[in-house]
């Protein structure tokens, strides 16, 4: 085990996609960009991301938006998931390492079973003071908080305040000497939050697309706060899926396809083989890093390990139109095209489970892993029939809801 004790910053961005000001911001920073296949809603990506496991894999039937709910304590309106102790959180807590929440009470449900984190003015309760007409009011999630949007795209006082607060909260943990280990999860989300403002104050003809731009300067800006070169420290910044309103019943890679920029300034620093990993590859690259047992399969792995340039991927998504409490489709994916390290291609296979439908179709993303166009194809497509009849066995394989 390494001695010297270690930061690990996980610094989460809401669905924002890879723009140029992200790899601009990684190329000036030196840190490795990395494409990343998870699912397609925060509460089943960050579960994969915690766990090393699919939803379906923790609960039958898989997570839906509302999933949750039925594991709420009726006493104390506590959540607690029978698969708290899967949690990275959970397994680092057990060899002594501290834990801190920030910004994303969505998260503290899971690891803690409650609501409360150091995020706002006095923290999520205290924030939802204003709310008083059933509980619910107050459970709603950050991005469709107009009191969020405001805050993040404003120009108040309370606007300033809050970044003065969160830049002063940067540079407290990231000044403070521990003789503990610390694992820290920040979360922001201001992309996330853009359109439900947009939608909110509209009244003002407020132009979406003015506020778009700032949501991207105002998330760089966010992360130029971070030291990225603090002695014995290991940076994670992500991203979970991709545009809520790009996210079809069948989901392809402008779905399920997002980023990591990785910095390792601790002893034997990760290197990193491959541009692409799973969302799931996280927990064995945390345990191994710090030199703790860990389970490696094809599915999820330690990043310095993986050279297998025809891994297949998987994918579990539930949308919450169709069903709130289930998983509804599920994918297997895998590239089939490379320019130099880059993928470009990335074929799939899918399966639809509520109207029991395969189907085929070619990803095609450009130079930078970004999205560009979903292509539906034919099983019996000359070129990838071989290919599209591997997936198929493989999704037929993993998941016992795919016929």
């Amino acid at each position: 085990m390494n001695n010297n004790k270690i930061k690990i910053y996980c610094i989460f961005f809401d669905t924002m996609p890879l723009v140029k000001e992200i790899i601009q911001f990684a190329e000036l920073n030196k840190m490795q960009l990395l494409l990343q296949v998870g699912n397609c809603f925060t509460i089943s990506s960050l579960t994969s991301m915690f766990t090393a496991k699919m939803p379906s894999d923790l609960l039958d039937k898989g997570i839906g938006s509302r999933t949750l709910r039925r594991y709420r304590n009726k006493e104390d309106r506590k959540i607690y998931v029978p698969w708290n102790e899967e949690y990275i959180t959970s397994k680092l807590s057990k060899y002594g390492w501290n834990i801190h929440i920030h910004n994303f009470p969505p998260l503290a449900i899971h690891i803690y079973g409650d609501t409360y984190t150091d995020s706002f003015y006095g923290g999520y309760e205290k924030r939802y003071d204003k709310f008083k007409k059933n509980d619910e009011k107050k459970k709603k999630l950050n991005h469709l908080d107009p009191l969020m949007g405001r805050i993040l795209f404003g120009n108040t006082t309370k606007s300033h305040e809050w970044y003065n607060k969160e830049y002063n909260f940067i540079r407290s943990i990231q000044d403070l000497n521990s003789n503990c280990n610390n694992f820290y999860f920040t979360e922001y989300e201001h992309w996330h939050s853009f359109p439900s403002y947009y939608k909110i104050e509209r009244k003002k003809v407020i132009d979406k697309y003015k506020i778009k731009p700032k949501a991207i300067k105002r998330t760089i800006n966010l992360m130029s706060q971070w030291n990225v070169n603090e002695p014995n420290s290991f940076f994670w910044f992500f991203s979970d899926h991709g545009n809520p309103a790009d996210i079809t019943s069948i989901p392809n890679t402008k779905g399920y396809m997002s980023w990591v920029l990785l910095k390792d300034n601790a002893e034997n620093p990760i290197k990193v083989k491959t541009k692409i990993i799973s969302i799931k590859d996280f927990l064995p690259t945390i345990l191994k890093k710090n030199n703790y047992d860990y389970k490696s399969t094809k599915e999820s792995m330690p990043i310095d390990e993986i050279d297998d340039k025809n891994r297949i991927f998987f994918v579990e998504d539930g949308r919450s139109r169709i069903n709130k409490r289930e998983s509804t489709s599920f994918v297997a994916c895998t590239v089939v095209e490379w320019e130099g390290k880059n993928p470009v291609k990335i074929l799939q296979v899918s399966y639809f489970k509520v109207k029991n439908r395969f189907e085929y179709g070619l990803n095609l993303l450009n130079n930078n892993g970004v999205s560009k166009k979903y292509i539906k194809l034919k099983k019996e497509n000359v070129r990838y029939k071989e290919i599209f009849i591997l997936l198929k066995k493989e999704l037929r394989n993993r998941f016992k809801y795919v016929p």
